[in-house]
């Protein structure tokens, strides 16, 4: 029995896939520890698994840093930050490593280039976990460069310059390209999509694994919650199947949105279901109808499986979530690999996409054509029948057996 060290200091979108991977591995006697930010403790120990404590990335200052940026913080500061980040966090790290006995890193791809310097600094090796579509230096379907990179500012050019001499003088290497260079440094990768939704999936080699999303249990809701629901429903009717609107977990607290959606569903003859996230104030909201169910957060899962249609923020689990239930999505992208994945959904028939300052006409006219129109749910099928074929995490945990039977982690 190995020693898996988990390096995941990243969001929700990021920590549900690895602890069902970490899951799966410690239900084949596969000893795993985690190191998350103390956030997510109680659900690490809970699938077994030992947790150490590593603060993660996603914090509040810079999310509203990122919110100052319309197109998200520009790539270069991004870079410069995360290279300072990866050498203090890898010295930090290094020892603690090495006295728990960490036999082989797994470490999310977002964060590659960490994984990489700790591996090579403990003589480790090093999987790497992708989250969302794969993409690398050569073949980048998420992050086209654009006249240097997203908003592009001289002051981070400058940052980001002063950042990677740093990098340079501590571990004496050349940082890879940001952020594409980032996710091909592990041996191996595992991708949590299917080689079909995959954009240009037939051109990654054997090195990635294409493993489809981890599917494991998920909360069911308290019976207060499907109480309202049923209550929605027999108020609205039932000539339309359940409406389910979300934005994920980071940039949720959208209080026009959330107007705008309740507006132009005020009418409409079914139950919809609404989750705003922890931050938006029951009063920031204009009045509720009856059919509709207003939560902070709701057991999307369980939610989705019930649903019609989603109109969502195209974050790749969310998206995956609904179409490996069937369901089509209309499609509201933020920020991040957002616009990517809903762009793929877009091409592949299963959704539509809506601008960033919808109207009611615009919410409303998309769900109808997504309800009235059976292509996009035959659509959405057939993506998520990929999906669940691909093995999930039982597959995944396989792979890292398979690749830690075929090589010497010391």
């Amino acid at each position: 029995m190995a020693r898996a060290g988990f390096l995941v200091p990243l969001g929700e979108g990021h920590i549900n896939p690895a602890l069902g991977l970490a899951q799966a591995l410690v239900r084949r006697g596969e000893a795993v520890t985690m190191y998350v930010d103390p956030a997510w403790r109680t659900r690490v120990e809970r699938i077994g698994a030992a947790f150490s404590p590593l603060a993660s990335l996603v914090r509040p200052d810079r999310l509203r840093e990122a919110a100052r940026w319309p197109g998200g913080i520009p790539w270069a500061a991004a870079e410069a930050h995360l290279l300072d980040w990866v050498t203090g966090t890898a010295e930090a790290l290094g020892p603690r490593l090495r006295a728990d006995g960490i036999d082989y890193l797994v470490a999310d791809s977002a964060v590659g280039l960490l994984g990489a310097v700790v591996s090579q600094h403990l003589g480790v090796r090093h999987i790497g976990l992708c989250t969302t579509f794969a993409w690398t230096v050569g073949l980048s379907p998420l992050f086209a460069r654009r006249g240097g990179g997203r908003n592009a500012d001289p002051g981070a050019e400058q940052a980001r310059a002063e950042a990677v001499a740093r990098f340079q003088e501590r571990w004496r290497v050349q940082p890879p390209a940001f952020p594409e260079g980032w996710m091909e440094l592990a041996e191996t990768v595992l991708v949590f999509t299917s080689r079909d939704f995959q954009p240009h999936g037939d051109r990654f080699g054997a090195r990635y694994h294409f493993i489809g999303p981890c599917l494991g249990a998920r909360e069911d809701g308290e019976p207060a919650f499907w109480q309202a629901v049923e209550r929605a429903a027999s108020v609205g009717g039932s000539k339309r199947p359940l409406l389910y609107v979300a934005l994920g977990t980071l940039f949720n607290h959208r209080p026009a949105f959330w107007a705008t959606c309740l507006k132009a569903f005020s009418d409409y003859p079914g139950p919809v279901v609404m989750a705003v996230g922890p931050h938006t104030a029951p009063e920031e909201l204009p009045a509720v109808p009856p059919h509709v169910v207003v939560r902070p957060r709701v057991p999307q899962v369980a939610v989705l499986a019930r649903a019609g249609v989603f109109v969502s923020h195209g974050g790749m689990n969310s998206v995956q979530e609904a179409l490996v239930h069937g369901v089509p999505l209309l499609l509201y992208p933020l920020t991040a690999d957002q616009p990517a994945v809903a762009d793929r959904v877009v091409e592949l028939g299963a959704g539509r996409r809506i601008g960033p300052d919808p109207t009611p006409e615009d919410l409303r006219e998309g769900v109808e054509e997504l309800v009235n129109e059976a292509r996009y749910r035959a659509a959405a099928e057939r993506i998520g029948a990929s999906l669940r074929a691909a093995g999930g995490c039982e597959r995944g945990a396989e792979l890292v057996l398979a690749f830690e039977r075929a090589h010497t982690w010391h």
